[in-house]
């Protein structure tokens, strides 16, 4: 064991000594020829020069009129290199977003980045900027057939702009909170509050995401139970019909009334002639039903003989 320490030593002050052998020579080099130095240093601003233009390419002017514009502006912007986006912006930014930009600057000589972008957005968004994007956080929802996926990439991006990092605990709270409300599904809500307050959204995020995945695999079984124990399942609620329908409804009603009107006033109206039998209008005497009555009623003509005869 010692002896192996005293060889990594040895190689550690080999090491040590290489690299000053090789600082000297470089400055050497540096002394002796200029000319050297000064093609390296053009060399590497050519070379920054490139990587600005690459970076540039990829991001849309911007002159500050559109708000909607200039926030996806500046969000591109953040994917940009701390170093170069002073640079990106010359070279992308036109109009009153550039002449904003450079007066601050000349005001302002030594502020970062994030101060200028700050300024920028009050200048040309509002005073209040930040306020508004916590407001349009707390209204973002889960769309009807939006996956976990996209809603959390949606609410990733606008809780970044929303509340910057770092984050306290209280903020991570507070975007737990409004995720949870944004959710679509009650049991997805549920299920993450059973299992208490999360670190952080990110690992609410990540907990969504496995709820989803693990639905998608139980789909597959093809099994109609609940997953959970004791869950009961809930019977459909009756859909209560919509205005249009309601309307189509009472159309289809009143046209059936119409209809119904309609029939009797095409009917043929009722017989003037009249019985002489019975006295009623509609019919003829050798239909009248009292005929008939009288008929059936009256006694036969053998029957009233006999009577006679017993008589006498």
């Amino acid at each position: 064991m010692a002896e192996h320490q005293e060889a990594l030593l040895y190689l550690q002050r080999e090491l040590e000594e290489v690299q000053r052998r090789l600082a000297e020579m470089n400055q050497q080099q540096q002394e002796q020829h200029p000319a050297a130095v000064v093609f390296q240093n053009h060399l590497l601003r050519d070379r920054e020069e490139r990587a600005v233009s690459r970076e540039a390419q990829r991001i849309s002017p911007c002159d500050g009129e559109d708000a909607s514009q200039l926030r996806r502006y500046f969000k591109d912007l953040s994917l940009v290199g701390v170093e170069q986006r002073i640079d990106v912006f010359r070279q992308t930014a036109s109009g009153p977003l550039r002449w904003e930009c450079e007066r601050h600057l000349t005001d302002h000589p030594l502020l970062g980045w994030d101060e200028i972008e700050d300024h920028l957005l009050k200048a040309f968004i509002s005073t209040d900027h930040q306020d508004r994007l916590k407001e349009d956080l707390r209204r973002v929802r889960q769309k009807t057939h939006e996956t976990m996926l996209s809603y959390n990439r949606r609410f990733r991006e606008m809780a970044r702009d929303a509340f910057p990092f770092p984050r306290n605990q209280e903020q991570e709270r507070e975007l737990i909170t409004l995720y949870g409300k944004g959710l679509a599904k009650n049991e997805v809500a549920k299920k993450l509050a059973s299992r208490g307050w999360s670190q952080d959204l990110e690992a609410a995020l990540r907990a969504t995401e496995t709820m989803e995945a693990s639905k998608t695999v139980y789909d597959r079984f093809d099994r109609h139970e609940a997953m959970e124990i004791g869950e009961m399942t809930r019977q459909p609620q009756p859909q209560q019909p919509s205005q249009p329908s309601l309307d189509i409804q009472r159309l289809h009603s009143h046209v059936a009334k119409l209809e119904a009107k309609l029939d009797r006033m095409q009917r043929p109206p009722p017989s003037s002639r009249k019985c002489f039998n019975c006295g009623r209008e509609g019919h003829l005497a050798r239909n009248c039903r009292e005929l008939d009555r009288r008929q059936v009623h009256a006694p036969r003509a053998g029957s009233v003989n006999q009577v006679h005869n017993s008589k006498n």
